[in-house]
């Protein structure tokens, strides 16, 4: 019997299924309002990280298949805000000058928080015509009553701490979409390469248990 398992192991390759997830520990503390564009965002991404096979190693004739899962959490290097504003006005150039002059206000505000305005970037976004109705008895007319203009704020910090005191700030000059929050590590090939070594260490470990 002995002798039998030896031959179908000598019989047998091994092949390594390894599903490598990495995520940030702060990713679930600011959504943005993109949040609201899928009442399933949680779930979805709960899903994504949960719907892989769970078994762990399988095996016939021929083949021994060992899968590894790995999740790391791991605290952002840096963090990139994007806010959200729009300015209406019966002309173009009226709604230039009033969205410009909050924006500018609100980025010479930030050097108070050390972001500099090198750290910032305004994203135009749209303009469109506005309209509005004048009802006489049952009857209403529609007449164009002006532009709106829309741009996104793009910032960058290092500091965690300051997206809340960003937010705080763009409230004084009527800033309130937090659009959404981005975050970033600087070294991802080096978590990448931690998290293959260690998924190939724990397969190989899974491998040999299996045989013994």
């Amino acid at each position: 019997m002995k002798t039998q398992f030896l031959l179908l192991n000598e019989k047998i390759k091994f092949f390594i299924v390894l599903f490598l997830l990495t995520t940030f520990a702060s990713l679930a503390q600011i959504s943005g309002n993109q949040i609201y564009g899928n009442n399933n965002y949680n779930s979805n991404n709960y899903n994504q990280t949960t719907t892989i096979n769970s078994n762990t190693i399988s095996i016939n004739d021929n083949t021994l298949a060992v899968s590894v899962r790995i999740l790391l959490n791991k605290k952002a290097d840096e963090f990139v805000i994007t806010l959200g504003l729009n300015e209406e006005n019966e002309s173009v150039k009226g709604c230039n000058q009033k969205i410009n002059s909050r924006i500018n206000g609100f980025i010479g505000k930030l050097k108070t928080i050390n972001i500099k305005p090198e750290n910032t970037y305004v994203d135009f976004i749209s303009q469109t015509k506005i309209y509005d109705f004048n009802t006489n008895d049952a009857t209403a007319k529609q007449f164009e009553k002006g532009f709106e203009i829309k741009k996104n704020i793009i910032i960058s910090t290092l500091n965690a701490l300051n997206l809340e005191k960003i937010i705080t700030l763009a409230s004084e000059y009527e800033i309130y979409d937090v659009i959404k929050v981005d975050y970033f590590n600087t070294d991802l090939d080096a978590i990448h390469n931690s998290l293959f070594d260690e998924a190939l260490r724990l397969a190989e470990s899974k491998k040999n248990s299996y045989l013994k």
